[in-house]
């Protein structure tokens, strides 16, 4: 899909943005892309999730399941399932005043 994109025309920030991945890889794609080196072979880590994946990590690990059973439904893994919840837990914490 980059290289299609790139034939087209597309920038790699563009291009970054529509395939949901990190600037800086599509960046180098696109210097390979220009030199005739490209070959789109990207990690499976280098993929961004949407929110929906990560809400939904969220209420499997609310529901009791274990991070290697979220994995296994989600394709997530564990280390990334558990940091999701952490910075939910820390963002929905209200911060406790200690004047009262």
């Amino acid at each position: 899909m980059a290289k299609r994109m790139f034939e087209k025309g597309f920038g790699y920030k563009s291009v970054a943005r529509t395939l949901g991945l990190s600037f800086n890889t599509v960046r180098d794609w696109n210097r390979e892309f220009k030199r005739g080196t490209f070959h789109a072979r990207p990690n499976l880590n280098q993929y961004r999730y949407g929110p929906e994946i990560k809400q939904i990590v969220c209420d499997l690990r609310d529901e009791g399941l274990s991070w290697r059973q979220i994995e296994a439904r989600t394709g997530v893994i564990p280390a990334t399932c558990r940091n999701w919840v952490a910075k939910r837990d820390i963002a929905t914490t209200e911060p406790t005043s200690s004047n009262e």
